[in-house]
């Protein structure tokens, strides 16, 4: 497929659909599910989706039997669902939401991404995450150690990201193999 074949795909109706599903990462960003590190996790993931839109026809050009695309795009689509249900296991086990006064006198809610292994000498039995983080200042460091906590930040992004990436890669590739 040329690059004007491409821009002409773009402009059609499958062109809005496709920049809907690269703005997902971007609907998570604004309901705050997505990863609080870095700050441009959002961005970082909608960067992905249109990588995966350019891999897709990169496929798409290679691959001739629309049965061979569909199946590829369906894959693309089960893995970025798996994906998808990982990282928000991950999202509920490494980020924990605390009410914290601002300065105009409201609440905001914070999000602290927090570790898996606590700092020798931390016991975690009658402390709920909350409570520890509250009693430490918000430092999820003096709690956890600190390869814990950036595993648990890496792990958010990689999962946010390569969800979003096979997603989008599915979508295009199954809608690239119906125009076929």
């Amino acid at each position: 497929m040329s690059l004007q074949e491409q821009i002409e795909s773009l402009k059609s109706t499958w062109g809005v659909v496709m920049a809907a599903v690269a703005a997902g990462p971007l609907a998570l960003w604004t309901s705050d599910l997505h990863p609080p590190w870095p700050s441009s996790s959002a961005m970082v993931a909608t960067t992905a989706c249109a990588a995966a839109i350019w891999f897709s026809f990169s496929i798409q050009s290679l691959v001739d039997r629309p049965n061979v695309l569909k199946f590829f795009g369906t894959v693309s689509l089960a893995i970025g669902l798996i994906l998808g249900v990982y990282y928000f296991s991950a999202f509920g086990r490494y980020v924990v939401s605390i009410e914290v006064p601002s300065q105009d006198g409201t609440t905001v809610q914070t999000p602290i991404v927090v570790g898996s292994e606590p700092r020798p000498g931390i016991t975690m039995s009658n402390n709920t995450t909350r409570d520890l983080l509250l009693d430490n200042q918000l430092i999820a460091e003096r709690i956890w150690t600190e390869e814990s906590i950036r595993s648990a930040k890496e792990t958010l992004l990689a999962l946010f990201v390569s969800c979003f990436f096979f997603l989008t890669l599915g979508a295009t590739i199954v809608t690239l193999s119906q125009r076929h």
